[in-house]
């Protein structure tokens, strides 16, 4: 709703929360931000001063209600006599829209006073200055006077669909417990600043005990000890003793803030001296089940944070406070006596490999993938810093996280203490700048591929295939893409909504499947699934490839797969082939959208629909009323695309280019600088209808997102549909080098299932280069294309001056054609495991019978296991080696645990992600390239025979 006087032009100026408070210049009021008006309208401070017993405490049955009503209106028959009136529990208009003014403020007051605590503490351990310790303490006894009293559960209000007797209990903030624990910290860490100046401050035990007197509680004062004693009872122990109590309950407080509570009361066991308290408290956060105690026995050893150390959250941000809580925990629980102390480094591996995650998700020095909740529209920024990864270096003395820091601080050590400069200035000089590669994050569900070493250079295509165990901030994007290119966003996702909770346009748009670049079935959102299948991840010189299946979002569909390369044109460009296949539902879109700017189609002839959006030409934009259309209604989101130009009969072959504007000054230019850069897209195959529509990201209270992207959507029809979308995509600067690019036929067609066509591409160069891209769902069976056969889910060859240049092979076992010939015995090595270490521990270890290749030939390969399906099971193999006749392949730092057997009893051990007879799969891949100077350089993770202008090479 915004403002009462000037609506939602209030979100433009003040963001999300439009209204403004200064509690000093004016108390109990809220100003907008747009036009200045102030809320409420009636003098809430004589009403609230008239319901004051003797204690200073507010009882709303007290309060004088004939004070209630408008002072610029004060004759009782204006028709404004009531208007913007709030008695503090809001104000509703005639059309029945809530305004919280007075609850606004007392958030704002709760916090402000909370900070000033926070911040007179640490001024005084800064100066020394008595003043700051007096008027601190003083607020500190005042909370404790009061939280005793406070229950969210009756005095608690909120905006919006919010059920208070989730959150049952306390607080000691009014916009409810997720603040509760952050401001309780807060204060825990000013109480444990103050603790020894609060007993040289005389006239504070003095002024407190004359006041403890007045209000009938001299217990609460009387020495530096009594004052002591009142906070850490009233305020800390009363706090953290309901918590204890309410969650036992059943209540569902903080279940969803993995970790917040556990982390408070941690510290409150460190502020605390009653001995039987602290040990209560200390134990509490590892005690379970979860959510009715800590539990963070359960959340560290894989049920939320998973064996990357990547969080339960979907979105990079919300991930991150799960890790932060784990090495919060850590530093806490390392610095306490026996037999309180712990190192949970060594207990739980993930919670040091969330600080290699952290750095990994980064891309191009400058942005990470916006995954649910997550950023603005294509912002950039990162999700690691410096300082965190010196944090690592000092933790564990481990050269790589001074090298990443390095890498971070715009490889240097500037600014960096100097001694810890040195330190890393003679590491980097020993073992060189950190380069970051592709990475393959399984567990999370994130898979990045990464080329280009100059800054200006570096691309970064991206595709989440998701891990979401707290689903409160994920959106239904599984299989989405993105991509980082010249020094841009080049697909830009929606980021975080306006607002969360039930709020229309992010349940229909924001967070549904249609605004991702995606595929939606039948005309719906893909259902929760906790986390893809990977079928392949391989990197090469010029090819890098990822390949993941996620049926589950669709169970209607008996594939929903999509294959992604990033392939290197030269040093500084690249272009991606996007191939993803779907079969099963009657209708499929495939969603696709580039940054703000210009687009123009090459081969469509749109057609405009004059009213309307996508949804109908009847229905208007954003019409969406969850109360009488449901969530998962077919449709939904539809009606957030506008300005709707159709081609019913596309061409076999035809693009669309998207002109980039800079719209967060990335390039330095101004904000939305237009630029030279391009992303075209070029779709190959036979498809019902093609539409461009503008679709808005979130706009309320975000002004700076763009104002509006437009989408491609490629649209089929049909009973049990089979549809492969195929695809091109090019980012550019100035002239495309790609020059034309086709379809090849294939023969055979046919796939093991129906309709699943296997797909040639042949893109021209403009320096007269041929690439050839195969790909089939079936790998096992021989095709012929052109020049070519091949038996592989992925093939690719360079040509130049009629000359081979690169070659490359992935899960099959032959490609040929003039000049070439790679040959394998079989798409993959498999076999059966044996046997897993079942430890938490750093170095874990697969057992197998199958005699695999001993040497460096696997490592760096990801073994595929066919468990259970409830999580995925693929493991990069970091070394291989034989002992007592069988396989040892190293995993490495990541744990095999999936959960905890039983949460009433940690006692009964673990559930593991796979177990002994199960199998596995390693994909095999092999490759070869000429070099400038004519040699030959091969590659194969397996035997391989392999052939180029006559010569037989070697692999390594």
């Amino acid at each position: 709703m915004g403002c009462p006087n000037c609506g939602k032009k209030a979100y433009d100026v003040g963001g999300l929360w439009p209204f403004k408070c200064d509690i000093f210049a004016a108390p109990w009021k809220v100003t907008c931000a747009s036009c200045g008006q102030v809320f409420p309208k009636n003098d809430f401070a004589a009403f609230y001063r008239s319901g004051l017993d003797a204690r200073g405490y507010f009882l709303p049955e007290r309060a004088d209600r004939s004070l209630l009503f408008n002072t610029e209106h004060g004759d009782p028959a204006d028709p404004l006599h009531q208007w913007a009136v709030d008695d503090g529990t809001s104000w509703v208009d005639d059309d029945g829209n809530r305004f919280w003014f007075i609850a606004r403020y007392c958030n704002h007051l709760w916090i402000q006073v909370t900070r000033d605590v926070q911040a007179m503490a640490a001024d005084y351990q800064r100066t020394g200055e008595p003043a700051l310790v007096h008027a601190a303490a003083l607020l500190l006894a005042r909370k404790a006077d009061i939280h005793p009293d406070l229950n969210f559960t009756e005095q608690g209000v909120h905006p919006g669909d919010y059920k208070l007797g989730r959150d049952e209990g306390k607080a000691i903030c009014a916009c409810g417990p997720y603040s509760e624990a952050v401001r309780m910290r807060a204060l825990l860490a000013a109480y444990d600043d103050l603790w020894e100046p609060i007993g040289a401050d005389a006239k504070l035990v003095e002024f407190l005990t004359r006041k403890c007197n007045e209000i009938g509680h001299p217990e609460w004062a009387g020495s530096a000890d009594a004052v002591r004693r009142h906070i850490e009872s009233e305020l800390v122990a009363e706090g953290a003793r309901d918590v204890i109590a309410s969650r036992g309950a059943g209540s569902l407080r903080y279940g969803g803030d993995i970790g917040h509570m556990a982390w408070t009361l941690a510290l409150q066991g460190l502020v605390v001296d009653d001995d039987e308290l602290k040990q209560e408290l200390l134990a509490w956060p590892f005690e379970g089940p979860y959510p009715r105690k800590g539990g963070m026995h359960e959340v560290l050893c894989g049920a939320i944070l998973g064996r990357e150390g990547a969080g339960g959250s979907s979105s990079p941000g919300y991930s991150k406070t799960h890790y932060t809580m784990a090495r919060t925990l850590a530093g806490i629980y390392a610095k306490l006596e026996p037999p309180h102390r712990r190192d949970l480094y060594a207990e739980y591996p993930a919670a040091q490999k969330s600080y290699d995650t952290q750095f990994a998700i980064n891309c191009c020095e400058r942005y990470y993938p916006h995954i649910g909740d997550s950023g603005a529209c294509g912002n950039p920024g990162v999700i690691c810093s410096p300082a965190t990864m010196l944090e690592a270096f000092a933790k564990f003395g481990e050269p790589r996280y001074a090298r990443m820091a390095y890498f971070l601080n715009g490889h240097s050590s500037r600014r960096f203490d100097a001694d810890i400069a040195k330190q890393v200035d003679r590491i980097v000089q020993r073992d060189g700048d950190w380069q970051q590669s592709s990475t393959n994050l399984n567990g999370y569900g994130l898979a990045i591929l990464r080329s280009g070493e100059a800054l200006e250079d570096q691309r970064a295509a991206w595709l989440y295939y998701g891990r979401a165990v707290t689903n409160s901030h994920t959106h239904s994007d599984r299989l989405n893409i993105g991509l980082f290119a010249k020094r841009l966003n080049l697909m830009p996702d929606m980021g975080y909504p306006e607002r969360t909770g039930a709020w229309p346009r992010r349940g229909a748009w924001t967070n549904n499947t249609i605004s991702h670049n995606t595929v939606v079935v039948d005309r719906c959102r893909q259902r929760p699934a906790v986390v893809g299948n990977m079928q392949s991840f391989w990197t090469s010189p010029i090819v890098r490839l990822v390949d993941v299946a996620r049926e589950a979002v669709y169970p209607q569909t008996a594939l929903y797969r999509r294959a992604y390369a990033l392939i290197d044109i030269n040093e500084r460009d690249s272009y991606l082939v996007d191939i993803f296949r779907v079969k099963g539902g009657d209708e499929h879109h495939y969603s696709f959208h580039s940054a703000e700017g210009e687009v123009a189609a090459d081969g469509l002839s749109l057609v405009m629909q004059p009213e309307g959006t996508l949804a109908g030409p009847d229905i208007e934009f954003a019409a969406f009323d969850p109360k009488t259309q449901g969530w998962n209604d077919p449709g939904i989101g539809f009606q957030f695309l506008r300005n709707v130009r159709r081609d019913t009969s596309p061409p076999d072959a035809w693009s669309v280019t998207w002109k980039a504007k800079d719209t967060w000054n990335v390039l330095g230019e101004g904000k939305r600088a237009d630029t030279d850069v391009r992303l075209r897209l070029t779709m190959l195959g036979q498809h019902d209808e093609v539409i461009i529509a503008t679709g808005e990201p979130p706009r309320l209270g975000k002004p700076n997102n763009p104002e509006s992207l437009e989408y491609l959507l490629v649209h089929n029809e049909g009973k049990d549909l089979a549809s492969v979308f195929a695809s091109v995509i090019a980012p550019f600067e100035g002239a495309n080098s790609l020059t034309s690019i086709e379809r090849l036929p294939v023969e055979p067609s046919a796939d093991d299932i129906e309709g699943m066509e296997a797909v040639a591409l042949q893109i021209r160069h403009a320096d007269g280069t041929t690439d050839y891209v195969f790909s089939a769902h079936d790998g096992s069976v021989l095709r012929k294309a052109g020049d070519f056969e091949f038996a592989a889910s992925w093939a690719f060859v360079r040509i130049r001056d009629g000359q081979i240049q690169y070659a490359c092979i992935a899960s099959g076992t032959r490609l040929a054609g003039p000049g070439l010939r790679i040959e394998m015995p079989a798409a993959g090595l498999s076999g059966t495991i044996a046997d897993f270490d079942r430890r938490m521990d750093a170095h874990n270890c697969i057992y197998t019978d199958a005699d695999l290749p001993g040497d460096d030939r696997l490592k760096g390969s990801w073994m595929r296991i066919a468990n259970d399906g409830k999580q995925d099971a693929c493991y990069e193999i970091h070394d291989i080696r034989h002992e007592q006749g069988r396989t040892v392949l190293d995993i490495g730092d990541l744990t095999f645990i999936r959960e905890v057997k039983d949460p009433e009893d940690y006692d009964a051990g673990y559930t593991y992600n796979f177990e002994p007879g199960q199998t596995f799969t390693i994909p095999a891949r092999a490759w070869l390239q000429r070099s400038d100077s004519g040699t030959w350089q091969a590659h194969s993770n397996t035997r391989a025979d392999i052939e180029a202008e006559g010569k037989s090479l070697a692999p390594k």
